[in-house]
């Protein structure tokens, strides 16, 4: 529920959070929820990373083991390799 420009509405990934969620972080405008999988879902505003950009989001799908939000908008991600991925507000 809420503005869905600062992450209230979910439905773009409501059926993938239905289970196997292990993680849920937010920033100021944009939710995150890793998976069990290693994937990590996204929503909210596109600005604030609740949309990863088309670069990102393949380096996404798998191999996620932890998901940090950084104030004002957006999320670092640490994969299973060691690397770390970034997006949202510069």
């Amino acid at each position: 529920w809420g503005d869905g420009d600062y992450g209230g509405d979910a439905r773009s990934v409501a059926g993938r959070l239905e289970s196997g969620v292990k993680q849920v972080v937010a920033n100021k405008a944009a939710f995150a929820a890793l998976k069990k999988d290693g994937s990590l879902l996204c929503w909210g505003g596109a600005g604030s990373g609740g949309c990863p950009s088309l670069k990102v989001q393949p380096l996404l799908v798998h191999g996620v083991v932890q998901v940090v939000p950084s104030k004002p908008g957006a999320f670092a991600a640490l994969k299973e390799d060691g690397s770390v991925i970034t997006w949202g507000s510069p």
